[in-house]
This record gives structure tokens, C-alpha cells and sequence, in this order.
């Protein structure tokens, strides 16, 4: 008989309620679990005999439901009392257990095994297409529920919008009507929420305050995000908690948090998969260990080292072994590691000795200390006089790269490194092997458009950029994207400070006019994205519109106004969008201008649930703009040689006349931003064909005049003061 020690709180918990108040026995007083809760009062017990009942329960009353085993521990009384939710009398309320009005942390579950349900249908009254499929093991609505010592399994939630798998935790109309949710030492897995919006395949939360502890969440799938958990916009308390071996195709398999609540203390979450374990407010995660980075100092990313994947025991030298706390002050609140573990062990064992990582706690003491390489630092750097910050994240093989690349992605207003990290960038550059820094602006948003006075962010930026050079990022592979007043940061980088970037790709936002009617910049290649509904796609007194600001830059790309245009299929007819790419690409700098148009899109980032409006699901903008950014290294020149030259040259191109390409050399005798032009016998410039620092030596590049007709060019030399021009000839 598999019993657990130290039940004393719930056994003394039970005999009390049987004293003072009502017992009704299922099903020697009623039939069924849901004609003895009707019949009970608050403060009454219902006690359920082993067996499977096949209903789907409705919890209304402040009262206990539970198995034998709050009699005696016997944990076998869980997997043999069985509420089988498989056949609801509706289908829009197939939960098999819903906490509705009336409830609160007098309201316990308590012994089951939960399978088979489906979740309930919520915002039933509004458009369709905002319906949501919920909680299919169990749903809280309203109220409060202590969920404790259940095995919730093979539930699942589908449809277009799904969340919560095995719990969901959302009132959709009033988040006030729920209270504390405490859900501890459950078994949850092999839960599910598929759908193109299906998140949280263990538990979903939206609001309420949740307090999550010593659960073993385990082989939970979710299609978009969030394998193991969904945190919307409440807050959460994650406590000792298992999370191992969940999945999600879209996001990560271990926690997707929109919120900047979670507040994070000796959890294992370690999932597989290549995209990262954690996606959200990472500064209030303490003594966890986490695949795919350490998010604050305490926190680690090693292997957790189970003897079994059954009970997930610790080994021997597993470094989760004495690496939590006893407790920790975490944004003014107080968490506590349990008394006990989900198995009923005295937390810590031995005493003394620090409690270990997750839900079991070993009987092994270790005093060897986690050792890894994280990948996610907060960091300063000094910017002309100002302290700035930012966030950056480095892919797991880092330490294998000779070199690799860096994008810099720029947050909305009233965003911050945090947030911006729940687009998932990183867990794509975790994938292709690129880094991410995440800078912070100085107050609410970026200095975008101020007539050119103020260039504090586009400064902080080139500094960030130098800092970035001190890690092993290739200096002409660095891009930029951004969102909102981000995307109008972008477009001021790629005008003021193009030379030192490959690509840019603005998300939600215009070229602002003071670098709209400033002088040419640098030929850049772009991709913006825009949602047609967004209300500021029209543009405005500060910035182009949309149109306006890809007919600039098809300009200063030197690009045919003709393009091809990519009808992008509808993937997701419930979203009310649909999206096309039209593709500037015969442009004589080779740098071609992307157009991704979100028909009936508004101020968000494709393919991310963030904005205030409709959001397209046929477009993820992280990865199209991966996909876009890794074509366009700068195009450089060949150093050929070290030694510093005693003049600078321009030497004659070679061969000359030449059909299509030809060689030109130059010497440098000193270091200095250095630009080698092209341009036609009417003096218009038709190519830049080096544009950067160099120090000194000599170079060589190639000018590839494939698509130019015959003729007398000329091209220019410029370092520092020295200028020189010499003349080529291109004959077909």
C-alpha cells in the first residue's frame, strides 16, 4: 500500500469537518458526486467511494469533496476514484469540474484522478471567432478552490481558441469574481490545447491569484505556446513544481507568461525541444532551473538529473539537490518552500540542509553548486554620460560560434526588455544561432522624432552596438527590428546609422518626417510590416504614412517601383485578417524593400497575441524577419593586406573596359569611416560599394554591373579628407 506520511494537516482538516458538520457518503447516501454537493450546505463534506463516475461536476458551495484517501493517505484511493467528464449532457460545458460563484478556499478537491473532459465555452455571446475552449479537467469561473493531491489527466480543450488543458483559471467577463486559487501537490499530465490559438496544455491562467505548488506537471502539449502553462494578466505564484517533458510547436514548451506577475521559487522546468523553457518576466525567477537560460543570477540551466521519469526522484547528483531557499521576499511578497513534498516528505531532508529544486524532495545532500552558461544577462553600459540597460540573450551553442549575428529589437511605448521578450525572437535565435539584445529606453518611449535635436537613443544604440563588438558578433551582420515607437527608432537608425547595419525591420510603424525630408540615407534593405487597421497606418504630423514611407525607401534603395506581390494563404479565417507580401527587388544598390500588409490588421505584431486589435495569425512576424535579415550581410570588401599603407590610393579598376563585374583596390593610411560610390555620367549615384569604418591596409572589392547598361561610369573614393574619383567603362 503506497501511503502518504505526514498528511496530518488534511486528516486533522477532515476529522474536524466530520465533527461539526455534515458527512454525505457517495454512493451509499447519494448517487452520484453531484447530487450530494446539491444537497450539501456550506461547511459539509462529500466523501466518494472508489469507483469511475461519469459526470461532469458543478462545485457551487464551500465544502469538501473528496476520496477515501483524506482518511488515510492511501494514494491509491486517487488513481481508483475516477470522475470521467467523457459525456457531458452539453458540449459547451464539458469541463468535469467547474468552480463557479459561491466558492472560495473552503472549496476543496480533493483525491481524484480527472479525466476526459473537453473545457466549457466562454464569450459564447460574442463573434465566433473570439470564443474560447476552456479548462478541460477543471475550470475555475468564479470564486476561489483549493485543488490538492489529484492526478488530472488525457483531458483536452480545441477549437480556433483554446486554453488550459488540464486547468484553466479565467472569469472572461469580471476578473474580480475570483479570488485565491491554490492548486498543490497534483499530478497534471498528459493534458492537451490544440488549435491555432491553443495555449497552456497544463493549466491556463487569465486572472485571479493563483498560488501553484509541489505539482509534478508532465507530457502537457499546447499548438501555440505555454506546453506546461499560460499566464495571461494575472499574477502567479510558482512554488517547487516539477515541470519536465511538456511540449508546444509554437512557443515554449515550458511557461508562455503575458504578464509581468509570476513570481518564480525553486521550480524545474525542463522541457524538450529547441525553443526556450521560459518566455516572460524572468527578474522574479529565484532558485529555479530552467532550460534554455538563467534569468537572474540564482538561476540555473543544467540538466536536472531524474533516477526515474515515473516519480521524477532526484539522483544523488542531481544539481537540483539543496539548490532552493527556505523562503524569498519576491516583489514584497513572501514565498515559502512547502513543509512538505508532493509525496508527503519532510521538506528539507535531511533538516538543516537547504530544500531541493521541484516537487520530491531527495534524502541526498549536496554541497557542490550548480556551474553553467547562462544565457540571458541584464547589463548596463554608459552612454555618453548615461547609464543605460538592456537585456541580452546568447543561443545555446554560443560558445561553439567563431562568430555569429546580432539583432537588436527595440520595444514598443511603455514596453520593456521583459515584454519584448514575449514575442519569442530568442527562441528562434536559440534555433539559427544568433543573439538578441533587448535595449531599454529612458522613459516611456524612444526618442523617434524630435527634428534631429536629440539623438540620446540612436547614440545609445551605436554604443550598444561597440559593446555588442566585445562578445564575438560579426560587425557586418548586426540588424534592427522594432515595434510601435521601436519601429520609428528603426527607421531613424536605418537613416542615421545605416552603415553600421545589414537590415532593418520596422513592425506597426512610418518613417518619421524629419529623416524623411533629411538628406539620402544609406541603402538598407527593409521589411516593414502594417496593419491596415492600425490607426496610425494613415501616418500623421510626425510620421509617413505606410505607403509614403515604402515610396522613400524604394528611393534610397534605388528600386523600380514595379514588385511582385505574394498572396499569403489564410490560415486562420477566424482572425479577420488576411495578409500579402509585395517585394520590391530590382533595385540597383541590390537591397530590396518588403512590404508585409495586414489586411484588417491593427497595432500589433503578427502572429503574437499583444496588440489592442484584430492580429494576424498567417504571418508570425519574428520569423519572416529572421528569414529576411539573414540574406543581407553589409556587403564589404576583401582586406588583402595588414600593412599600413604611407598614402591613401584609389587604384584603376581591373579589368577595364569590363562585362559585368569588375575589381577595384584602394589604400587607407589611416583609420576612418570610408564610402567607395558608383555613379553614372549624369552624376546620380547608382551603387555604394563600401560603406563603414576601416582601419588602415589595403582592400579590395567587386562591382557586379550585371543589370546596368554600357557606359562611362565614375567612382569615388572618400576617407576621412581624402577624396578621389577615377573613371571605368562598361561594355556589353
Amino acid at each position: 500500500m503506497n501511503r502518504i506520511c505526514c498528511l496530518g494537516m488534511a486528516i486533522v482538516l477532515s476529522s474536524s469537518l466530520f465533527a461539526q458538520s455534515k458527512l454525505i457518503r457517495v454512493p451509499q447516501d447519494k448517487a452520484t458526486i453531484q447530487a450530494a454537493i446539491d444537497s450539501a450546505a456550506n461547511g459539509d463534506t462529500v466523501l466518494v467511494s472508489e469507483g469511475t463516475f461519469v459526470e461532469n461536476v458543478v462545485m457551487k458551495k464551500k465544502i469538501v469533496v473528496a476520496s477515501l484517501f483524506v482518511l488515510d493517505g492511501d494514494t491509491s484511493h486517487i488513481s481508483k476514484t475516477i470522475i470521467d467528464g467523457g459525456s457531458p449532457s452539453h458540449a459547451d460545458s464539458a469541463s468535469v469540474v467547474r468552480f463557479a460563484a459561491g466558492t472560495d478556499t473552503s472549496t476543496v478537491l480533493i483525491g481524484f484522478t480527472i479525466t476526459h473532459g473537453t473545457g466549457s465555452q466562454r464569450l459564447s455571446g460574442y463573434p465566433e471567432f473570439l470564443w474560447w475552449r476552456v479548462g478541460g479537467g477543471i475550470y475555475v469561473e468564479a470564486g476561489g478552490a483549493r485543488i490538492l493531491h489529484n492526478i488530472i489527466i488525457d483531458n483536452s480543450v480545441g477549437g480556433s481558441r483554446c486554453v488550459g488543458g488540464g486547468i484553466n483559471v479565467w472569469d472572461p467577463t469580471n476578473s474580480s469574481k475570483i479570488g485565491v486559487v491554490v492548486i498543490e501537490s497534483n499530478i497534471i499530465r498528459e493534458n492537451d490545447a490544440e488549435g491555432p490559438a491553443g495555449y497552456g496544455g497544463g493549466l491556463g491562467f487569465a486572472n485571479g491569484l493563483p498560488i501553484v505548488r509541489n505539482n509534478i506537471i508532465s507530457r502537457n502539449f499546447a499548438s501555440a505556446g505555454g506546453g506546461a502553462i499560460d499566464l495571461g494578466t494575472g499574477s502567479l505564484i510558482l512554488v517547487n513544481n516539477t515541470i519536465v517533458n511538456n511540449q508546444a510547436l509554437g512557443g515554449p514548451p515550458g511557461i508562455l507568461s503575458w504578464s509581468n506577475l509570476p513570481r518564480l521559487l525553486n521550480n524545474i522546468i525542463w522541457n524538450p525541444g529547441n525553443n526556450v523553457d521560459f518566455v516572460g518576466a524572468a527578474d522574479l525567477a529565484y532558485n529555479n532551473l530552467i532550460r534554455g537560460g538563467s534569468f537572474v543570477e540564482s538561476n540555473h540551466s543544467m540538466l536536472p538529473s531524474f533516477e526515474d521519469t515515473v516519480s521524477f526522484s532526484l539522483s544523488t547528483n542531481s544539481p537540483c539537490v539543496s539548490a532552493g531557499e527556505d523562503s524569498m521576499l519576491v516583489r514584497s511578497i513572501k514565498l515559502y518552500a512547502p513543509a512538505v513534498d508532493i509525496y508527503g516528505n519532510p521538506r528539507p531532508n535531511p533538516p538543516g540542509s537547504k530544500p531541493d529544486l521541484g516537487a520530491v524532495e531527495s534524502s541526498a545532500q549536496s554541497s557542490n553548486p550548480p556551474i553553467e552558461s547562462p544565457q540571458l544577462f541584464s547589463k548596463t553600459l554608459n552612454s555618453r554620460g548615461t547609464t543605460r540597460s538592456y537585456v541580452l540573450f546568447l543561443p545555446k551553442n554560443y560558445n561553439s560560434l567563431p562568430s555569429l549575428p546580432l539583432v537588436i529589437f527595440l520595444h514598443g511605448c511603455g514596453g520593456n526588455p521583459i515584454n519584448a521578450m514575449t514575442i519569442g525572437m530568442q527562441n528562434i535565435a536559440d534555433t539559427a544561432g544568433f543573439g538578441v539584445v533587448y535595449p531599454k529606453s529612458m522613459t516611456n518611449c524612444w526618442v523617434d522624432n524630435v527634428n534631429g535635436t536629440d539623438s540620446s537613443d540612436v547614440n545609445f544604440v551605436s554604443d550598444l552596438i561597440d559593446t555588442m563588438l566585445n562578445y564575438r558578433f560579426d560587425p557586418k551582420r548586426v540588424y534592427v527590428c522594432g515595434f510601435s515607437s521601436g519601429a520609428f527608432l528603426t527607421f531613424r537608425l536605418a537613416s542615421e546609422i545605416g552603415h553600421r547595419l545589414a537590415a532593418v525591420a520596422p513592425v506597426s510603424g512610418g518613417l518619421p518626417n524629419v529623416n524623411a525630408r533629411g538628406s539620402t540615407p544609406s541603402s538598407i534593405p527593409l521589411a516593414l510590416f502594417f496593419g491596415t487597421s492600425d490607426g496610425i497606418y494613415q501616418g500623421g504630423t510626425a510620421y509617413q504614412n505606410a505607403d509614403s514611407s515604402i515610396i522613400k525607401w524604394l528611393s534610397y534603395n534605388g528600386c523600380q517601383p514595379t514588385a511582385d506581390t505574394v498572396n499569403i494563404p489564410d490560415s486562420d479565417p477566424t482572425d479577420g485578417t488576411t495578409a500579402k507580401l509585395i517585394r520590391y527587388q530590382s533595385c540597383v544598390s541590390g537591397y530590396p524593400v518588403y512590404f508585409y500588409k495586414i489586411l484588417g490588421g491593427g497595432h500589433n505584431w503578427p502572429g503574437s497575441p499583444n496588440g489592442q486589435a484584430a492580429f494576424n495569425r498567417d504571418v508570425y512576424a519574428s520569423v519572416e524577419i529572421w528569414n529576411f535579415f539573414k540574406n543581407y550581410p553589409i556587403v564589404s570588401v576583401r582586406e588583402i593586406s595588414e600593412t599600413r599603407p604611407s598614402v591613401f590610393a584609389v587604384s584603376q579598376n581591373y579589368p577595364n573596359p569590363f562585362n559585368p563585374s569588375t575589381k577595384i583596390g584602394f589604400k587607407l593610411q589611416a583609420s576612418g569611416f570610408t564610402s567607395l560610390r558608383i555613379f553614372d555620367l549624369l552624376g546620380h549615384e547608382v551603387a555604394t560599394l563600401v560603406n563603414e569604418e576601416l582601419r588602415p591596409g589595403s582592400y579590395e572589392t567587386t562591382w557586379d554591373a550585371a543589370g546596368f547598361p554600357s557606359g562611362t561610369y565614375f567612382y569615388t573614393l572618400t576617407s576621412g579628407a581624402f577624396t578621389e574619383t577615377k573613371k571605368l567603362l562598361l561594355l556589353k
